[in-house]
């Protein structure tokens, strides 16, 4: 687990990302949980003025739309081989 503390967020503004890895039969799967919204106030500019229910969704569509990426980008490189065995 990681703190996130955007450069407009006060002192004690301050929220957690927990990302989580687990092997499956198909590579790895990646969970990922940001948490402590509910200590930035409502008007607070990183809310870009939606409602909690929004900014939630927001805030999903975007951890969605950067692990996409990263799946994406992993999928295109070549597996190392692998060592000692």
């Amino acid at each position: 687990m990681t703190t996130e503390q955007a450069a407009a967020f006060s002192n004690s503004e301050i929220t957690e990302v927990d990302v989580r890895f687990a092997a499956t039969t198909n590579g790895t799967q990646i969970t990922l949980q940001h948490r402590g919204w509910a200590v930035i106030r409502a008007d607070h500019p990183a809310r870009n003025g939606l409602a909690t229910r929004e900014f939630s969704r927001m805030i999903g569509l975007w951890w969605g739309d950067l692990l996409t990426a990263l799946r994406e980008h992993t999928a295109t490189k070549e597996t190392p081989p692998q060592r000692g065995l």
